[in-house]
C-alpha cells in the first residue's frame, strides 16, 4: 500500500503542478525559499490552461478548484475596465506608474498615444477570442471554438483591476529577470509584486491574499497541500529572499486634478518608507511576526489562522524586521503629460530596444510585441524545462499630503 501510495501522489504531482514554473522559481530562490526554515509550508503552482487567459483561470482554480471556461471573470473584467466605477481611478494608477516605467527606457508619450495605449489595454481584455488568420467558415469556426479559442495575453492592469473584482489582494510571485537557457538575465519581468484593492474599503475586503506564479509569460494558481495540525502554517512571506519588501503596484492614484503634463516620471516625492509600505499593506492583510533563525519575519492571516503567532498590532513593524508574510486560506486554497512623438527618435538606440524587450512582456500594450511575446513564451518555457529537468523541486505617496492623508497610495 505505501508502496502504491507514493506512485499514485507522484502521477497526481506530475498530472497537476506545473513542475517548469516550479523548477524556475525555486531555482532563482523566489519561490519556496522559507520552506527549509520550517516558517510556512511548500507552495505549489497548479497546472493552469495557456490560452491567453490563464490570469483568470489560474484565479478561478486557486479559489473554486476549475478553470474559467465560461469566461465569467473575463467579462468582468473587461466591464470593470470600460464601464464600472473603478475604470478612472485605475487608469490614473496605470498612467502614473507607467510614466515612470516609460522614463527608465527613455520614452514620452503625447496624450493620443496614452490614450491608443489604454484602449488596447481594455481591449485586450475583452471576452472575444483572437481572430485567426486563415478563413474558416462560420459553422466550423464555431464548432472549433470552444476546443481551439486562444485570447489576448493580459498585462500588470489587469491583475490590479482583477483585485477590486474579488475584493481579496493578490499577491505575484514572478522572477524579476526573464531568462535564457543558461539562467541568465535579459529582460525585466515586472508582473511581480503585490496587487492591493486600493478603491474598495479594506472592511469589504477579503483579508486573505490569493496567490499566483508568474514564469515565462504564464500564471499558474498557488496553492499549499493539505497538512496535517503539526506542519508549518500556510503563510507568504511579504519580502524576497534578499529581504526586501515586495513591491506594492500601482499603488499612486495622483488625483482628479493631476497635471499630467508636468509629471515626467521622476520620483520626487512620490516614495513611501518602509513604514508606510508596511502600514499600507496591514490595512488589507493581517500580519504577524515570527522569528527565523537570527530574525524576524511578518506574517498576515485571515480569521481562521489561529497558529500561536504573535500579531503585530501592539508593536509597530520597523524596518529591522528580516522578512514578511502573508497568510493564505487553507481551506480555499489547498488540493484535494506628453511630448510629440517625434522627441522618442532622438533617444539612444539602446533604451528603444529595451522598451522593445519589455513591451513582449507586458510593460506597454502594443499588437505587435504581444505576439513575440507569445512566441518567445513559448521558446523560453520549452528551454526552462530543459535547463532545470534536473531539479527537485512601487511606488509611493506624496509626501506633501502627509504619511496621514492616504488620498495618493490608496
Amino acid at each position: 500500500m505505501l508502496l502504491y501510495f507514493f506512485h499514485f501522489s507522484k502521477f497526481l504531482e506530475k498530472d497537476l503542478i506545473e513542475n517548469s514554473t516550479l523548477n524556475s522559481l525555486e531555482a532563482t530562490n523566489r519561490l519556496n525559499w522559507w520552506y527549509e526554515s520550517g516558517a510556512c509550508r511548500k507552495l505549489w503552482p497548479l497546472a493552469t490552461t495557456g490560452d491567453g487567459n490563464c490570469l483568470l483561470h489560474a484565479a478561478s482554480l486557486a479559489m473554486w478548484g476549475f478553470h474559467d471556461r465560461r469566461l465569467t471573470l473575463r467579462r468582468t473584467l473587461h466591464d470593470i475596465l470600460s464601464k464600472e466605477e473603478f475604470r478612472e481611478a485605475l487608469y490614473r494608477r496605470w498612467r502614473f506608474q507607467q510614466t515612470r516605467v516609460n522614463k527608465q527606457a527613455g520614452f514620452v508619450f503625447c496624450e493620443s498615444e496614452w490614450a491608443k495605449e489604454w484602449e488596447e489595454i481594455v481591449a485586450i481584455a475583452s471576452p472575444e477570442p483572437r481572430r485567426n488568420s486563415k478563413s474558416t467558415g462560420p459553422s466550423r469556426r464555431r464548432s472549433l471554438e470552444d476546443v481551439n479559442a486562444t485570447y489576448e495575453s493580459l498585462e500588470e492592469i489587469h491583475v490590479l483591476a482583477l483585485a477590486h473584482i474579488l475584493r481579496r489582494t493578490i499577491i505575484v510571485v514572478s522572477d524579476v529577470f526573464l531568462r535564457d537557457i543558461n539562467g541568465e538575465a535579459f529582460s525585466p519581468i515586472p508582473f511581480g509584486g503585490v496587487y492591493l484593492p486600493f478603491e474598495v474599503p479594506s472592511n469589504e475586503c477579503h483579508r486573505a491574499p490569493l496567490l499566483l506564479a508568474y514564469d515565462m509569460a504564464h500564471f499558474s494558481a498557488l496553492v499549499a497541500m493539505e497538512a496535517s495540525n503539526d506542519s508549518p502554517p500556510a503563510l507568504i512571506p511579504l519580502v524576497d529572499e534578499t529581504n526586501q519588501l515586495l513591491p506594492i503596484q500601482f499603488c499612486i492614484d495622483p488625483g482628479k486634478d493631476f497635471n499630467w503634463r508636468e509629471y515626467d516620471g521622476s520620483d520626487g516625492n512620490w516614495i513611501l518608507t518602509d513604514r508606510e509600505h508596511i502600514a499600507l499593506l496591514k490595512e488589507y492583510l493581517d500580519i504577524y511576526e515570527k522569528k527565523i533563525a537570527e530574525g524576524e519575519i511578518v506574517f498576515t492571516s485571515d480569521e481562521n489562522y489561529n497558529h500561536n503567532v504573535g500579531t503585530t498590532s501592539s508593536t509597530p513593524v520597523v524596518t529591522t524586521v528580516s522578512s514578511a508574510v502573508a497568510s493564505m486560506t487553507a481551506s480555499n486554497q489547498s488540493l484535494p503629460g506628453g511630448v510629440s512623438g517625434k522627441d522618442v527618435g532622438s533617444k539612444s538606440k539602446a533604451a528603444k530596444q529595451l522598451q522593445s524587450v519589455a513591451k513582449q512582456f507586458g510593460s506597454i500594450g502594443k499588437s505587435m510585441s504581444r505576439k513575440l511575446r507569445k512566441n518567445i513564451g513559448s521558446i523560453t518555457r520549452i528551454g526552462s524545462k530543459n535547463s532545470h529537468s534536473g531539479s527537485t523541486t512601487g511606488g509611493a505617496s506624496s509626501k506633501k499630503s502627509q504619511f496621514n492623508d492616504k488620498s495618493n497610495f490608496r
